[in-house]
């Protein structure tokens, strides 16, 4: 599928997550104003400049390009990594796995 560009202003939701016992920041903006088809994300998970942060990035970089292909938020949790207990082991799992449990995904 080809990749649908998503429009130069477009709706968005920021929500906070706890992250390695941290306070981190995850954003999800939408193709719609009804704020059902998410597009892109944004994660912002540990200071500038740190390999935790430049991993996150990547991570939210390839979802977004994923969703911008057709992929769907639950197809993307379903893939991520987890640990035993079934908690995710990532950033954006985390942050994904709480959008959902709100009600977003």
């Amino acid at each position: 599928m080809n990749r649908e560009r998503l429009p130069n202003r477009r709706p968005c939701i920021t929500e906070s997550f706890r992250y390695n016992g941290r306070t981190s920041h995850g954003t999800v903006s939408f193709y719609d104003a009804a704020c059902t088809r998410p597009g892109e994300i944004f994660l912002d998970v540990a200071k500038a400049g740190t390999d935790l942060r430049a991993a996150a990035s990547g991570e939210a970089v390839l979802a977004s390009l994923a969703m911008q292909r057709g992929s769907t938020i639950p197809e993307i949790r379903h893939s991520l990594p987890r640990f035993e207990d079934g908690t995710a082991a990532d950033p954006l799992g985390q942050f994904l796995d709480g959008f959902v449990k709100g009600g977003q995904g």
